[in-house]
């Protein structure tokens, strides 16, 4: 985590614990999506999940794609 001060300065989380429950929501939303892929629109739901890994989460998110 790189800090400034007490917190990160990529997503402000303030301790080492709230990156982790950040991290766990991020994968519970991905395991959804994930999921989701099963009932169709496949292609759809990838480029969602390409665009939401890649622009949405900050970089310090073991999910995102920098």
């Amino acid at each position: 985590m790189e800090t400034n001060q007490d917190f990160c300065v990529t997503c402000s989380a303030k301790t080492q614990q709230e990156h982790e429950d950040q991290w766990a929501e991020s994968m519970a939303d991905y395991a959804i999506l994930i999921r989701a892929k099963e009932f169709g629109y496949s292609d759809t739901l990838d480029k969602i999940i390409r665009d939401w890994r890649g622009h949405v989460l900050p970089v310090c998110n073991p999910l995102a794609i920098n």
